[in-house]
């Protein structure tokens, strides 16, 4: 999953200006209401949005154990490419988006982020791993929904977990200014649309055959 994310960064030299303000507008127009109440959050409900928002490098594997865990092995290929198709189309769309995330945008602190120990580590991480501009729309959050409504599908108790935090992680993404409103919206948008092609079967079936049935059925 990484891959691709870290090859789309190749082609970021700069922000668009233009695309950056309105973005950063939108945010203002939509959010600044909240920024009283946000502030005044207890410390410990922040850094659970922080520890949400890393929840997300994990979250992906740890569903798969789940469906493993349920016997439904065979369900792997179908989790994979719903998380897989949002998370891809998310980073290709990101080529046509040059933008800072609002964290590092001077002027965009829109909800007042205190600082703790989780922030500093998803800070620490996204220095070091980050192609230091936002995906567009957010392949964070559409793959933290993808996963969860596959999981809705297919094991509901673990899928309305898996909601709940990845609802989490769209607030954290927002609030603590690592994507903006619009991208997070549009992450959760992708992975709903690429669920729901597959579960009318717009999507055909032979797209997420395992490469071993793949070349079974060719030989």
């Amino acid at each position: 999953m990484l891959v691709p994310y870290w090859q789309t960064g190749r082609f970021f030299t700069e922000p668009n200006i233009e695309i950056q303000n309105w973005l950063g507008e939108l945010d203002r127009r939509w959010l600044d209401r909240l920024a009283p109440t946000v502030s005044r959050l207890n410390p410990s409900l922040r850094l659970s949005m922080e520890f949400a928002y890393l929840s997300c490098y994990p979250l992906v594997p740890f569903g798969l154990a789940v469906l493993y865990m349920a016997g439904l092995r065979s369900v792997a290929s179908v989790y994979w490419f719903v998380i897989l198709a949002s998370t891809y189309i998310c980073y290709a769309v990101t080529l046509f988006v040059p933008a800072l995330p609002p964290r590092s945008v001077a002027g965009e602190q829109v909800i007042l982020a205190m600082p703790n120990k989780g922030r500093v580590l998803n800070h620490w991480i996204l220095n070091r791993g980050s192609i230091q501009a936002i995906s567009f729309p957010s392949a964070h959050v559409a793959s933290t929904f993808a996963a969860s409504l596959v999981l809705l599908r297919f094991v509901p108790v673990a899928g309305v977990i898996f909601l709940a935090v990845s609802v989490w992680i769209a607030v954290a993404a927002v609030v603590d200014r690592y994507h903006y409103a619009l991208d997070v919206l549009l992450g959760v948008a992708m992975a709903l649309a690429v669920f729901l092609a597959w579960l009318t079967q717009l999507i055909p079936s032979s797209l997420f055959a395992t490469p071993a049935m793949a070349l079974t059925t060719t030989l």
